[in-house]
């Protein structure tokens, strides 16, 4: 995955505080034996999300933003478009959105769990 140069040092100091490995160009090293199997099979199957600790509360959200996967998956359950989301949050692409919508699928439980806390429904 090769990133454009403007984006390469956020991306870095993303997978930085993520605690995974990064070449110099910024791509992701494919295997560090520091992570457990857990987190190395998230970050194949949602390569868009991190979860670092304090940012967002720790809460997974999408890499270089600081816009959590259940604030996006709020919206689409309150009736938001893909279209809508994308004019909302301008730094997005639609591969983000697919990476969201699809992590907050594997992960109902947490983004449900999320939602409750954040929109006081506790």
């Amino acid at each position: 995955m090769k990133i454009p140069t403007a984006e390469a040092e956020i991306y870095a100091e993303e997978m930085r505080n993520s605690g995974r490995q990064i070449h110099r160009d910024g791509t992701p090293v494919s295997h560090d034996a520091s992570t457990d199997s857990s987190n190395v099979d998230r970050q194949r199957r949602f390569p868009s999300i991190v979860s670092t600790p304090d940012v967002c509360g720790g809460a997974a959200r999408l890499v270089r933003t600081r816009i959590p996967v259940w604030t996006l998956e709020s919206f689409r359950r309150l009736g938001a478009s893909d279209e809508v989301l994308l004019d909302a949050y301008p730094t997005l692409i639609p591969a983000d959105l697919e990476q969201a919508r699809a992590y907050a699928r594997e992960n109902a439980h947490e983004i449900d769990t999320l939602i409750r806390e954040n929109d006081g429904e506790e």
